[in-house]
């Protein structure tokens, strides 16, 4: 499985590798082919020309090896990769996506939008977000105009194919009651056949449902923590760790912990800098760090008294415990002070 990006000076293509070999990489100005011994990965045309590439390799989060290889362009300008499928010959789902917006911008609007939806028909993720865009918002550029049903049957259709885009905007659809009546209930099922499917996003939005209850939808606040830890996890979600950071620090579906609510405060920040954090919800973190800090001194002071206090009693016992088990020394003891009561009581006498 392989995605990619580009802008004016550089393609980047990111390609997965479940097998422990590394493929060969061929490019030349105008062609790229990735293979290994036993399987063609990647033949395609290149529409710019290159001047150079490097290849690197990371560790994705589901701890498979991904390839990337990045391009760089002769020319400064943006040029689609077109990528040949090895079996059918035929261009495959996303270059045909890529080529559409390509001929976009060259004006060719007919074969733009053909390609669009033929890589809709190949149940390309990008190609059905934009189509479905456009249904919803309508488009200048291909002279359609919005039309909120067509969007809904649109998603539905796609949906029942198992497709989880279409499930999690059918389920969003539901869930806030845009184009047909809410219905918390089919925003449930289809959140949940989304993420099932692949889509974690969908997790964000289940755990949203089930904070808010209603229509259906018992209220569960450990619910909602389950989901967002799941899309916190597996999406790298900042809205699900800021839900997390906010559930943490009021004890709500899970123990209440501050340092738990600060570290997931301080994860949405690095995932997405840009993310609003309210003001209060910070001050309130860090007032509550700083009392939990004064408790704890105050607290380890007090043990460091008790613990005097009680070294105290315990030397005193020690003191006991060493003169009751003694042995001689005990009977030694008992003698010279029997001794002396009978030499007193003698004295008296």
């Amino acid at each position: 499985m392989y995605s990619f990006q580009q802008n004016e000076i550089e393609i980047e293509i990111f390609l997965d590798i479940f097998q422990n070999e590394k493929p060969e990489v061929s490019i030349t100005e105008s062609t790229i082919i990735v293979k290994t011994k036993n399987e063609m990965l990647i033949k395609g045309k290149l529409f710019a020309k290159i001047d150079k590439h490097e290849i690197s390799f990371i560790q994705s989060i589901q701890n498979s090896t991904i390839m990337i290889i990045k391009l760089i362009k002769k020319e400064s300008k943006i040029w689609p990769v077109l990528i040949i499928s090895e079996l059918s010959g035929e261009i495959d789902s996303h270059s045909q996506f890529i080529l559409s917006q390509f001929l976009l911008t060259q004006g060719e609007i007919e074969k733009s939008y053909e390609l669009l939806v033929k890589s809709v028909e190949k149940q390309n993720l990008p190609a059905i977000e934009r189509l479905g865009s456009i249904y919803t918002h309508g488009s200048e550029v291909y002279n359609i105009q919005p039309d909120l049903q067509k969007a809904f049957q649109f998603w539905e259709s796609l949906a029942k194919k198992n497709n989880s885009l279409a499930q999690f905007m059918i389920g969003i659809n539901y869930h806030f009651g845009e184009i047909c009546e809410k219905n918390f209930l089919q925003a449930e099922k289809y959140y949940k056949l989304a993420k099932q499917n692949g889509y974690p996003l969908a997790a964000l939005n289940l755990g949203h449902l089930y904070f808010e209850g209603g229509f259906g939808i018992q209220k569960s606040d450990e619910f909602a923590v389950e989901f967002w830890e799941y899309s916190s996890e597996f999406d790298l979600n900042s809205e699900a760790m800021k839900n997390l950071c906010v559930m943490y620090l009021f004890g709500r579906g899970i123990k209440k912990n501050i340092k738990k609510a600060k570290e997931y405060l301080d994860k949405a920040r690095k995932i997405d800098p840009e993310i609003e954090i309210p003001e209060d919800l910070e001050n309130l973190i860090n007032k509550e760090i700083k009392e939990e800090e004064e408790n704890l001194k105050k607290i380890e002071k007090e043990n460091l008294k008790g613990n005097l206090k009680e070294n105290q009693n315990e030397n005193q016992n020690e003191n006991f415990t060493s003169f009751h088990f003694s042995g001689n020394h005990l009977v030694s003891l008992i003698c010279l002070v029997g001794i002396g009561l009978v030499t007193k009581y003698k004295s008296k006498k």
